[in-house]
């Protein structure tokens, strides 16, 4: 009987504990888009869990060589934004961002102008 407890117990700690070995720490809620309305504007949002500045980068591709900003936090919480202008409508763009040594990276599609005949959308199970 002593050695089944004994077994669940080393199992409980390394279940407990693997998973911290695996997850950055700097990154409270990875980054994430919204579109606000306007086809040549997308937000990009992050939070973190402590005071920290950041470097957000975009592009038409992995250089990210249309435009670069450091930001800082806001509000009471670490939060983090940025609002990228001037895309062109319909395009495809690339976007990192940089927190210490974590890099986030992501693409998104500009909305169609608003003039656009037809939208299409696909959605991919």
């Amino acid at each position: 009987m002593k050695i089944k407890n004994q077994f669940y117990v080393i199992l409980i700690l390394t279940v407990i504990s693997v998973p911290n070995l695996n997850y950055p720490q700097i990154t409270r809620k990875a980054p994430y888009l919204i579109y606000n309305g306007n086809e040549i504007e997308i937000q990009v949002l992050w939070q973190l869990y402590s005071t920290d500045t950041c470097l957000i980068e975009w592009g038409a591709d992995t250089s990210y060589s249309i435009g670069s900003t450091q930001t800082f936090e806001y509000g009471g919480d670490h939060q983090h934004s940025y609002t990228i202008t001037n895309l062109m409508p319909s395009s495809k763009y690339f976007y990192r961002v940089t927190i210490n040594q974590e890099v986030h990276t992501g693409t998104f599609y500009s909305a169609p102008s608003t003039n656009a005949a037809a939208t299409n959308f696909f959605c991919i199970w």
